[in-house]
């Protein structure tokens, strides 16, 4: 689960786009956690 929580303001547009990017870039980051620990196992 991602959140907005890291940014210190929303700015001057609205943020859904930047949390989206945000999450998938935490997504893809969780995935090859998951990959590396699969191939480590």
């Amino acid at each position: 689960m991602t959140d907005g929580a890291c940014m210190t303001s929303t700015g001057n547009q609205s943020p859904s786009i930047l949390y989206m990017a945000l999450t998938a870039r935490a997504a893809t980051f969780a995935a090859e956690q998951v990959k590396q620990l699969t191939f480590l196992g």
